[in-house]
């Protein structure tokens, strides 16, 4: 009985170690296929810090359209150098609302 539960555990603990390791292979895969891009990226910090300042926010950390989270002092998109497109984003949703109507052609008696 002891032999059979020291070989569960040991089956066990080897699975629990191959899953963490393919977890943290595919987690630096991500990472340095993220970083091949031409635009500035930014270490990756933990969800509760500024990611500009790197100050510790605990529940008051807002999230930006950039995808970042950060403190209240760099919220806006002016104060952290925020990579986020506005201007087309608004261009879009004003597309997406005001579709483009077109009447029938009448014929002409």
């Amino acid at each position: 009985m002891e032999q059979e539960s020291q070989k569960r555990k040991l089956e066990d603990s080897s699975s629990y170690e191959a899953q963490t390791r393919q977890f943290f292979v595919a987690a630096a895969a991500e990472v340095e296929g993220q970083q091949g891009g031409a635009e500035e990226k930014r270490p990756v910090a933990a969800a509760n810090r500024c990611n500009f300042c790197r100050k510790k926010m605990g529940l008051t950390g807002f999230k930006c359209r950039c995808g970042h989270m950060f403190c209240s002092q760099h919220r806006y998109s002016d104060k952290h150098n925020c990579v986020f497109d506005y201007k087309s984003a608004g261009q879009d949703a004003i597309a997406k609302a005001n579709p483009v109507v077109k009447a029938d052609k009448i014929d002409k008696i």
